[in-house]
């Protein structure tokens, strides 16, 4: 079988997806003042806008001041980017269920599977750099699935854009672009590592974020400095928990994204795309030598909930007890 082309895609599923983040954002809007200032916000608040900061890259923290430019200095003001990111992380989930030929009832399944899902709720209720990451990784594993998909390099180029993005946020999505690049000379295709159009979407990323790159080399690499602090201090309790801490991130949504793995690796039809699920454990590893912290690969993981959901939702449709299984778990998720 031959990749799904654009035209053989389903239609995105407006109307469910429409309503799951008309009820999240009702309830990040009700419950984001019922908790005081994390230490990260306040941290934000103060700082005068900047190329770059001693521990980090600005995105994060001129997203926190145009949000109270615009809202005024409020707590919930400064929530509303963390929602803003959750809900643009929604969509761009649903899209890539949609690139692997989810139809309607994969992407419901991933909308409200994702939108009360863990770590994935939490995050939306505190501006984090965590927290403004999803979006970006979600954004450039969903550009790496069209462009493995549907063999159009030019979608390299849209990752590269979003990769350069994310360099003002985070360093740390350039963990997945080794990820991605030994998973694809592990099960390939390796050809693609030739293409002219991925190592133009390189040259995008670094010119995109050259400014801060150019700040962080000025400065003599802080953020380098910082994260090997970071590991020293935090390392031997985060290498602890990340393992156990992986089936939390989506809590009982975590068959869901394992069947996304299986299915990446087993389909042949799903071939040219299986380095997605091949860069999962490539970067637990590099994580794990790290010392990074237990969230590092959400990202990735809601990725291949994404997936999984065309899997479950064909599972669905072979009993009434699978669907109802599935509704309640999703239910369930939703209330806890």
């Amino acid at each position: 079988m031959t990749e799904r082309t654009p035209e053989a895609l389903p239609r995105v599923a407006r109307p469910p997806l429409a309503v799951t983040a008309l009820v999240l954002t009702a309830v990040y809007a009700a419950t984001a003042s019922r908790y005081d200032y994390h230490r990260d916000e306040l941290y934000f608040r103060m700082l005068e806008p900047a190329w770059g900061y001693v521990d980090q890259p600005p995105l994060t923290p001129l997203l926190a001041q145009a949000a109270i430019a615009v809202f005024g200095d409020s707590l919930w003001a400064l929530r509303v980017p963390a929602m803003l990111c959750m809900l643009a992380t929604l969509w761009l989930a649903v899209l890539i269920t949609r690139e692997f030929g989810g139809g309607p009832r994969a992407q419901t399944v991933c909308a409200a599977g994702l939108a009360f899902a863990g770590v994935s709720v939490s995050m939306g209720h505190m501006l984090a750099t965590a927290t403004v990451d999803i979006p970006v990784w979600t954004a450039v594993l969903l550009f790496t699935a069209r462009a493995l998909r549907r063999a159009d390099p030019r979608w390299w180029l849209a990752a590269g854009a979003a990769v350069g993005v994310g360099l003002y946020n985070k360093h740390l999505v350039v963990l997945l672009l080794i990820s991605l690049a030994v998973a694809l000379l592990v099960v390939g295709p390796r050809r693609v590592l030739r293409s002219g159009h991925l190592w133009a979407g390189v040259g995008l990323a670094l010119l995109i974020g050259a400014p801060n790159l150019l700040y962080q080399a000025l400065n003599g690499w802080p953020q380098l400095e910082m994260a090997s602090v970071i590991a020293e201090t935090k390392g031997p309790d985060a290498r602890v928990e990340l393992l156990p801490f992986q089936p939390v991130l989506l809590a009982l949504m975590t068959p869901i994204w394992i069947a996304g793995v299986i299915a990446l690796l087993r389909r042949p039809h799903w071939r040219g795309a299986r380095a997605l699920a091949v860069a999962y454990p490539v970067l637990l590893v590099i994580v794990l030598i790290a010392g990074g912290q237990m969230y590092y690969p959400l990202g990735l993981v809601i990725a291949l909930f994404a997936i999984g959901c065309v899997p479950t939702a064909e599972w669905m449709r072979r009993g009434r007890w699978r669907e109802w299984t599935v509704i309640g778990a999703v239910g369930l998720n939703t209330a806890v």
